[in-house]
């Protein structure tokens, strides 16, 4: 059954409007008409169950007949902090698969070498509903702003959160460094690479060095490699 995402709902709904882009893919690009069954997500881990009532599309309205199912949220988390790459294209296509795959908190990061510092926030957030929609994907992941590195590193983290900065010249690969049900933040890099006081600060800052493999990488391809790796770790 389809599934679509609204942010207006919770537990307690026993009607969801849709906005427009919502209701014009059920109405016209699904053709879906009232009476018909769809799902629904809050992108907190809740799936509803819902029947359409309303099938007009300036006006359309859905009845929810239960919630169908409640997924606990993980143990961890998976947090990418990754520098922008000079196509804005790459980065959509790895948080589509990130957001599929299993991704919590992603941060767009500027650093020394970064080639683009300009983030669509909005942009990417319809990106990670997609996909969530596409997989069945329950949990929309948090979309920051884009930050400084300075800004980023010195900011409080959970106590038991493991930290790394991913880089050919880490001391370890970082799959065995990567503990199960730990919350687990993880930087990458432009393709010019961090700058060295970039790694100094992050060393003080607590962070681990590590490495992907020795192959070298695609910003988006090491990010989504790190995003896998974490999620195969809990399995």
């Amino acid at each position: 059954m389809h599934l679509f995402f609204s942010e207006d709902i919770n537990p307690d709904s026993l009607w969801i409007e849709p906005g427009q882009e919502e209701a014009r893919h059920l109405l016209r690009t699904l053709r879906l008409k009232k009476g018909d069954a769809v799902f629904f997500t809050d992108g907190k881990g809740c799936r509803y169950t819902c029947e359409i009532y309303d099938d007009n599309l300036k006006s359309c309205k859905l009845k929810v007949t239960s919630i169908s199912e409640l997924v606990e949220e993980k143990k961890y988390t998976v947090h990418i902090a990754c520098a922008l790459t000079k196509n804005p294209a790459r980065m959509e296509f790895f948080l589509e698969k990130a957001t599929e795959t299993g991704i919590d908190i992603f941060t767009p990061v500027v650093f020394k070498h970064s080639e683009r510092i300009k983030f669509n926030t909005e942009r990417f957030k319809k990106v990670a509903i997609s996909a969530i929609k596409q997989s069945q994907n329950l949990f929309l992941p948090t979309i920051n702003n884009v930050t400084s590195f300075t800004e980023f590193v010195s900011q409080s983290f959970p106590a038991n959160t493991l930290k790394f900065l991913c880089h050919q010249e880490g001391v370890s690969h970082l799959q065995p460094l990567v503990k199960p049900n730990k919350p687990v933040v993880v930087m990458i890099g432009p393709e010019g690479d961090f700058d060295n006081r970039e790694i100094e600060l992050a060393k003080k800052a607590s962070f681990q060095t590590a490495h992907l493999g020795s192959h070298r990488l695609r910003t988006e391809t090491a990010a989504l490699l790190a995003c896998n790796i974490i999620n195969l770790c809990n399995v």
